[in-house]
């Protein structure tokens, strides 16, 4: 909303006369106060088993900026940064540190020891091979997909070692017919990249990181999707849309802490009124808990499972829970 028209609303609901310029100082002071809550939800995605991370491009200044999530059903962390891709994702402190099963598109693929892609990105690629490049095998691909998420939607335990197996084994006997169909790359002389058609690119990371891609079928924790930050970066493009970006990084920034506390605050159907005057006078909400289902170890049996023992307790002054 902009903030001629946060005054209008201040007069008209409390017949109070404000400045724009009282509303960003009160801003700012939100913004300083809810640092112990940015910290610590940040060390408590650390821990979580399942975590979601994606971008999105954002108008700041007159250039294009990138705005970073890092989220799960009962957190959200926004931030802001010059770039996207790793380094971004990277500059928010969690990535880098996740225990748990990293979600996001192919991008991240090397963030986590424990990762799960985007399936419906997947998907997507799959339909525009389909239908430009007339390739039958990315239809039946994407039906095998489709069909796994349908069979695996009540399991309420992970896969045994010999149901993983017939799973990976189906998979890659796809993958060996679609090499025949899309064809091998051939190699090229000298240095530089191997010059590829976009459907022997999919299928060579589908092949490379098929345990990634079929996380979903081992273990109920893990989503077919990463629609959890996705619907977390709405707001985002909702509020570009309407108001055209930010004048400053900084003020960028302020909203971005905000929303990741309004977030929060509405996963845990928290009262957001309350929570934000508690806040602007020094007494922010503070998680202490994921609240999450640990993913299973067996799947990515470098990494140790999630335990609700592990998270920290808080030791600032706030509302927790």
């Amino acid at each position: 909303i902009p903030l001629g028209r946060v005054c209008q609303i201040s007069s008209d609901l409390f017949g109070a006369v404000v400045s724009e310029g009282t509303i960003l100082q009160a801003c700012q002071r939100l913004d300083q106060q809810l640092a112990p809550f940015v910290d610590h939800t940040r060390e408590l995605l650390k821990i979580s088993p399942v975590v979601h991370v994606e971008e999105t491009s954002l108008r700041v200044d007159g250039r294009n900026a990138w705005c970073h999530v890092a989220s799960t059903p009962r957190l959200t962390l926004l931030a802001l940064h010059e770039k996207r891709g790793r380094e971004g994702i990277d500059a928010l402190g969690v990535a880098p540190h996740v225990t748990g099963t990293l979600v996001s598109d192919f991008w991240g693929a090397s963030l986590s020891p424990k990762h799960a892609f985007c399936n419906a990105h997947i998907l997507r690629e799959l339909t525009a091979i389909a239908e430009f490049d007339r390739h039958c095998w990315a239809s039946e691909i994407a039906s095998f997909l489709l069909d796994l998420k349908e069979k695996t939607a009540s399991r309420t335990s992970p896969a045994s070692e010999v149901e993983r197996q017939e799973i990976l084994g189906r998979f890659q006997a796809l993958l060996s017919r679609a090499w025949i169909e899309a064809g091998r790359p051939l190699p090229r002389k000298g240095r530089g990249r191997v010059n590829a058609t976009p459907a022997q690119n999919l299928l060579r990371r589908l092949e490379e990181d098929s345990r990634q891609v079929l996380a979903f079928a081992f273990d109920p924790a893990i989503p077919f999707t990463n629609n959890q930050a996705e619907q977390d970066l709405r707001m985002i493009k909702v509020r570009q849309k309407v108001s055209g970006g930010f004048r400053t990084q900084k003020g960028a920034r302020l909203f971005l802490t905000i929303k990741s506390y309004t977030g929060t605050l509405r996963k845990r159907s928290r009262d957001v009124w309350t929570g934000l005057t508690n806040a602007i006078t020094g007494h922010p909400f503070i998680p202490l808990s994921p609240r999450s289902l640990p993913g299973d170890p067996r799947i990515f049996p470098s990494t140790s499972s999630f335990s609700e023992a592990d998270a920290p307790v808080a030791s600032v002054k706030g509302g927790g829970e």
